[in-house]
């Protein structure tokens, strides 16, 4: 049974017992009993990341952990739970593989090496070690120190790690990481992933090289309108898989603005409002979240537009520059902004060391709901 003690004002204080420990652990490795993983976890198709910590997890001589970073709701956590399966399915023995959601009530509160301490006892032969996933890995107290530790003290551990926090896991990586993780980027679906996810057939040849794959679609007269509505539906979605799969078929201009709106709202909800106000502010300190969110969108009106630091900082209440080479820094690691460096081919006074110069072309996830901050 749960233990109570006292608290303060003489009534009972819940206090969660090893019962209450191991239910949670079953809970989140129903593998160890039914020997696979739920499909409504793992859903059939797979992202071609899921094939590859698949096999850095298997490598013997990798030692290193594997990350998973990207924008919130592109599928971090849905990657892991196949790379699970898939695991299982190459033979790994279920009692090897141990999931552990670290934003659970009862698990933030234990030393991640308390918990992966009572999974290395349980290596039997240190020649089959066991296969960790962390989900919201940020939500464990002094979480790089501790794979730090678990890497230079060959722990016997297999780990792959993901968290909706993204920007709290690059800003440790200088600290604790080289050498020791790899970071694995996530991007939101690209059009063959969709159209892998729909299971829509192209029958596209393929060829050695790509100008023999052109002459060989020519040669087949392969006519791309086919999959129009469905670019169409990529598009105005943002390739997120959650909303790409509510999406309908988007044939009528009503489907069309409906599903517009709703990614806008989700996008705006979930991808952006809970980065600048939570993440960032929890990684990096930040005290003026509002003025984060004012640039975000001021960048997201010149998508491949050529970037003016002096201009904004201008348009955003003289806005100093320190700060806003720092804002935008934090908006990269929050994968929210991408910026390309203007490439010069030749040296000269109007060119940056090494043909770069100080202005960028931005690219922004915003530029899909950036209408979505109009009432």
């Amino acid at each position: 049974m749960p233990k109570r003690q006292r608290n303060r004002t003489g009534g009972p204080t819940w206090e969660p017992s090893q019962v209450d420990y191991q239910r949670v652990l079953a809970e989140q490795n129903p593998w160890k009993i039914t020997g696979e993983a739920p499909a409504s976890w793992a859903p059939p198709v797979e992202r071609p990341l899921t094939a590859l910590l698949t096999r850095c997890l298997q490598t013997a001589d990798l030692r290193r952990f594997q990350l998973v970073l990207g924008p919130r709701r592109v599928g971090k956590t849905t990657c892991l739970y196949q790379t699970v399966r898939q695991l299982l399915l190459g033979g790994v023995a279920p009692r090897r593989i141990w999931w552990l959601r670290l934003d659970h009530p009862l698990l933030m509160q234990l030393d991640l090496g308390l918990l992966l301490g009572v999974v290395r006892d349980g290596v039997e032969d240190p020649n089959e070690p066991a296969f960790v996933f962390l989900d919201e890995l940020t939500y464990a107290r002094d979480w790089d120190l501790w794979l730090k530790t678990f890497h230079d003290e060959r722990w016997p551990l297999r780990i792959a790690g993901s968290s909706s926090a993204t920007a709290a896991l690059r800003e440790r990586r200088l600290e604790s990481g080289v050498g020791r993780w790899e970071e694995q980027y996530l991007a939101p679906y690209l059009l063959g992933e969709f159209l892998d996810l729909v299971e829509h057939e192209t029958s596209i040849p393929l060829e050695a090289t790509l100008s023999a794959t052109v002459a060989a679609v020519l040669e087949a007269g392969w006519d791309p309108a086919g999959i129009e509505p469905l670019r169409r539906r990529l598009l105005l979605t943002g390739g997120f898989p959650e909303l790409l799969v509510a999406a309908g078929a988007g044939t009528d201009d009503d489907d069309e603005v409906s599903m517009l709106l709703r990614s806008q709202q989700t996008l705006r909800n979930d991808a952006v409002e809970r980065a600048i106000y939570k993440d960032i502010p929890q990684a990096f300190g930040i005290d003026n979240p509002m003025m984060l969110e004012r640039l975000l969108y001021t960048l997201a009106g010149q998508i491949t537009g050529l970037l003016s630091p002096q201009r904004l900082c201008q348009e955003l209440d003289g806005l100093s520059q320190p700060t806003f080479d720092r804002y935008l820094s934090y908006l990269e690691r929050a994968f929210l902004v991408f910026t390309l460096p203007n490439y010069s081919g030749r040296r000269g006074p109007f060119s940056g060391a090494g043909g770069v110069s100080t202005s960028s072309t931005v690219w922004s996830v915003t530029q899909h709901c950036n209408a979505a901050q109009d009432p």
